[in-house]
């Protein structure tokens, strides 16, 4: 049986069509795994979002595209989809683009919407298909259970760099994200460490301290 999770933003006028594809999926026989189904209280966020792409075990990647999704990715609005974004892109940097299906929910006057990660990606469009019963749906059924795509295990060091380093010793300004994952107690260790390293004085006494993340992007 055939794997995949969905990435999406959650766009409200869009909650029934999500719901659609999903049970569509289902009762043809694909796993789906989602947030709204399998995110359960206590879980966390971070570590959810990095199986939900980076898991061998996952065969396909569905990103619905939208105005909301592309919006929050190409403008760089701190979010989740945001998040998923950044391990999308590394997935098609070490040559597993195959593995990721845009799933064109919206047009504008332009043509199919996606982000600009995605551009290059053909794509299912599934725009006037409210119930998921067109032909492009057939498509990308027939495409997932027929083609296996060879899924490589990414271990840490593959990973996108999220270390951390200071952008100036004189105006250091700690940004707390709303949500801190597991990841954050590390780049706290870091932080602690740094200062010990150099004899830096207490926090207190610095005017401002910045940290800043290279997303090896």
């Amino acid at each position: 049986m055939p794997t995949v999770a969905i990435s999406y933003a959650h766009s409200p006028q869009y909650e029934n069509k999500l719901d659609s594809l999903v049970k569509k999926l289902k009762t043809n026989g694909i796993k789906v795994i989602y947030d709204q189904a399998n995110l359960k209280p206590g879980m966390e966020l971070g570590l959810f979002m990095d199986k939900l792409i980076l898991d061998p075990q996952i065969d396909y990647i569905l990103v619905v595209c939208e105005k909301g999704y592309q919006y929050k990715v190409d403008n760089g609005i701190e979010s989740g989809v945001r998040y998923e974004a950044r391990y999308l892109r590394h997935l098609i940097n070490i040559g597993q683009a195959e593995k990721i299906i845009p799933i064109v929910f919206e047009h504008d006057q332009t043509g199919a919407i996606r982000p600009q990660f995605l551009q290059p990606s053909i794509y299912i469009d599934l725009s006037q298909d409210p119930d998921c019963s067109s032909s492009e749906f057939d498509k990308l059924l027939n495409h997932l259970k027929t083609n296996q795509v060879e899924t490589k295990h990414i271990d840490d060091s593959a990973k996108p760099n999220n270390k951390f380093g200071f952008s100036s010793l004189n105006n250091i300004c700690l940004y707390r994200k709303k949500s801190i994952a597991s990841r954050s107690m590390q780049i706290v260790k870091e932080i602690t460490q740094d200062f010990y390293d150099h004899q830096r004085e207490d926090a207190s006494n610095v005017n401002s301290t910045c940290i800043y993340g290279w997303h090896g992007e």
